[in-house]
């Protein structure tokens, strides 16, 4: 009996937390997609060649339109960032979802 109630208190504590998930898209949505994203982004970057027009500094919405995105992105650009490091630059990516949330990621690209 006591190991019935203990278990009771155990699954209604699980689902607050599963219930608080559900309200937040991130928690909600799978991981997987935007670790792809991020993972053919920094692919896409190394491949560059050193004519592409996507090395220039500014804003370039879609950047690779070849790469798959996940289904709920509504947007996603690359921006390049100066880093204190000699010889590299950051590509800064910015994604926004349909839930209107910004993921942010970066890659080291080797300008030397």
């Amino acid at each position: 009996m006591v190991a019935l109630v203990i278990f009771s208190v155990l699954v209604g504590m699980g689902s607050r937390f599963v219930a608080s998930g559900v309200r937040q898209p991130f928690v909600a949505d799978r991981v997987e997609p935007w670790l792809q994203l991020m993972e053919e982004s920094r692919i896409s970057i190394q491949n560059l060649s050193l004519q592409s027009p996507l090395l220039a500094p500014g804003t370039h919405k879609n950047p690779f339109p070849g790469i798959a995105k996940p289904a709920v992105l509504s947007s996603w650009q690359l921006d390049w960032k100066n880093t204190g490091l000699v010889g590299y630059r950051a590509a800064h990516f910015a994604a926004v979802t349909q839930h209107h949330k910004t993921i942010e990621w970066y890659v080291f690209h080797k300008t030397q």
